[in-house]
């Protein structure tokens, strides 16, 4: 007991000392704390930095191809689709679509043939396309075989040139154009009598000048 009243009695007058020298250890130990979590979080940081300038560095890898392609002006371009689609019409479209972009847009009909077409051509301005059906020849480019007369493709043919077929105005030539939209191609010459203004003799005297393709 005497023992234990001497050491409260020491306490007692030392009270003070202890204290400070608790404070002491107590900042000490926040000042290591803070150190560790500073150097750790500082480490954070450049690795974080590391990681980012690796991803900008594969991200400028990756756009150097298409930086000359991009490089190049994006123009509007009209161009014409028809055959075995399902909306044949022009299309206004960007200079870097490709015919299948412009596919996507006229919808294509299920019997339609794609192997002789190249997807992947890039679009030009006024360019006309065709889309053949399942084991149908492809028509000429122009739609026009010349040789001692004018003969025009009816089932490819733009108003234009139909209107060059003799007594074939814009009227007759539209007509043509809407009953080819609407039911599909002509199968032969006489199914020009199932358009309104074509009778027996005018289709006798245009099968000099038509051919279906």
């Amino acid at each position: 007991m005497n023992h234990n009243y001497k050491i409260l009695e020491w306490i007692k007058q030392n009270y003070q000392y202890i204290l400070i020298g608790l404070a002491v250890v107590f900042i000490a130990f926040k000042l290591v704390s803070n150190d560790a979590s500073t150097e750790s979080a500082n480490l954070n940081i450049e690795q974080a930095s590391q990681d980012h300038e690796m991803s900008n560095q594969t991200s400028k890898k990756t756009e150097e191809p298409n930086k000359e392609e991009s490089s190049l002006p994006v123009k509007s371009v009209t161009v014409d689709i028809k055959g075995a689609v399902n909306n044949p019409n022009t299309y206004e479209m960007k200079s870097t679509d490709r015919i299948k972009d412009v596919i996507s847009k006229a919808q294509l009909k299920d019997n339609a043939d794609l192997t002789k077409i190249n997807l992947s051509e890039k679009l030009r301005d006024q360019m006309y396309i065709y889309i053949p059906i399942k084991d149908e020849q492809m028509p000429e480019q122009a739609n026009l075989q010349n040789s001692d007369k004018l003969v025009v493709n009816i089932n490819t043919a733009t108003k234009e040139e139909i209107q060059k077929i003799p007594g074939v105005g814009p009227s007759k030539a539209e007509k043509i154009i809407q009953y080819r939209e609407s039911n599909g191609q002509f199968n032969s010459i006489d199914d020009l009598k199932k358009v309104k203004g074509f009778g027996d003799k005018t289709v006798s005297s245009l099968k000099e000048y038509i051919i279906i393709n």
